[in-house]
């Protein structure tokens, strides 16, 4: 959301009361910023995607954040939990199979190609969820 504009500085601020998990900030040419809070039911992860065109990358503002990894075959494998650091920027490779856990109260900036979206990603469904439940950790 669009707070204010001071001599060419454009000010926005992620919004917590607009209910939504996922919300672009700011767009400009070929990028977009946005900003990611708790998502779903806070259950383990049941499928990867993967953006085909263009890399992805999250920023823990806040809060606690876990990246799931399944490499960039054809089918996602080896999974691994990246539990991300406050201010460390994790940069997932075009083609790499992934999904996050948002801990309820974290914060993540994402920053992406502004046309990335279903049509150039892939998902796939999981035979054995993965993580655990945040009622499991709280």
């Amino acid at each position: 959301m669009k707070l204010s504009e001071t001599n060419g500085i454009d000010i926005y601020e992620y919004d917590k009361s607009a209910g939504k998990s996922f919300q672009p900030l700011v767009q400009f040419g070929d990028w977009r910023v946005a900003a990611a809070s708790e998502n779903g039911s806070g259950g383990p992860i049941t499928a990867m995607s993967r953006h085909m065109e263009t890399d992805e990358v999250f920023v823990l503002l806040k809060g606690s954040c876990t990246i799931f990894a399944g490499g960039n075959g054809d089918n996602s494998a080896d999974i691994t939990p990246v539990e991300m650091e406050p201010l460390r920027l994790y940069n997932i490779r075009r083609g790499t199979w992934h999904a996050r856990t948002i801990a309820p109260g974290s914060l993540v900036l994402v920053i992406e190609n502004r046309l990335t979206g279903d049509f150039n990603s892939e998902t796939e469904e999981l035979e054995i969820p993965v993580g655990l439940h945040f009622s499991d950790i709280i």
